[in-house]
């Protein structure tokens, strides 16, 4: 795994999250091969040798659908708490369609958690807007949870504050 990421020439800013266990480098590169570099999620499977660009999922009905991460979006990719893969969203339908997706390390495959017309990142929790305004939370993990409010912000703040003297 390391020898790939010296290899591709990555920084480790780059890098999202590396599982021993799973033999799995995932990371954010451009793709430098176009004429217009464009900038992907990747993962490299050391089983395989193989580099592999995050892009689609793979509906029930078997339609593949690809999306793309936008720069925000980049800022907000995690690694599951049990290192089982990472949750992030993406733009599946050019600005009408945004899901929150889930890639399983093990598997090598990409889930869909939720969908809607917005999917944003605020206060430690990813928010879905569906399509008929109904809105539901998620943690970092890729669970449905509560938002947080501002004053769960400030009595964190003030227990900061307390816990100086």
């Amino acid at each position: 795994l390391y020898g790939w990421q010296e290899y591709r020439g990555l920084p480790s800013g780059d890098v999202i999250a590396r599982s021993r266990e799973h033999n799995i480098l995932c990371y954010i590169a451009s793709d430098d091969n176009n004429f217009i570099s464009s900038i992907y999620l990747y993962y490299y499977d050391a089983n395989t040798g193989e580099e592999v660009k995050l892009n689609k999922f793979v509906k029930p009905s078997g339609e593949e659908v690809s999306f793309t991460i936008g720069s925000e979006e980049r800022k907000h990719i995690y690694k599951t708490s049990d290192n089982s893969g990472l949750v992030f969203c993406g733009e599946t339908d050019w600005g009408s369609e945004y899901a929150l997706l889930y890639f399983d390390f093990e598997t090598r495959t990409t889930q869909v958690i939720d969908r809607g017309v917005d999917v944003s990142f605020t206060r430690d929790r990813f928010r879905v807007e569906h399509h008929n305004g109904t809105v539901q939370w998620y943690d970092k993990n890729g669970q449905k949870s509560q938002p947080r409010s501002s004053f769960y912000d400030m009595g964190a703040a003030f227990g900061d504050f307390f816990n100086m003297f």
